[in-house]
């Protein structure tokens, strides 16, 4: 799942990707419509690895959300801290959008 945010941390769009070869082409041409973008991946060293590397590759903005900040942003959330792919992402964008010292 793929979310994005702007500057307030305010959801502008949402979209669930099939993880395939096509996937990295998909995500830049969906994130294309926002012209400064940065991508937020958690655990770009375990299972977000691939497509960070892809990011990386090409140049792009990429950052790793480690996943026990993205886990207390949740938590923070009106949610209570309920565990699902939509809000697994709105944390991690936010956590990105914040936190000004997460690798790239």
């Amino acid at each position: 799942m793929t979310v994005a945010v702007d500057d307030a941390g305010h959801e502008l769009a949402a979209r669930r990707f099939v993880v395939n070869a096509a996937t990295f082409t998909q995500l830049t041409i969906w994130a294309q419509r926002w012209p400064q973008h940065r991508f937020a991946v958690e655990g770009a060293k375990g299972l977000g690895r691939g497509i960070a590397q892809q990011l990386a590759a090409a140049a792009a903005d990429v950052v790793d959300v480690p996943a026990t900040l993205a886990a207390r942003a949740r938590l923070l959330t009106a949610g209570g801290g309920r565990k699902t792919d939509a809000t697994d992402a709105a944390s991690v964008a936010r956590v990105a959008l914040h936190h000004h010292r997460l690798n790239s």
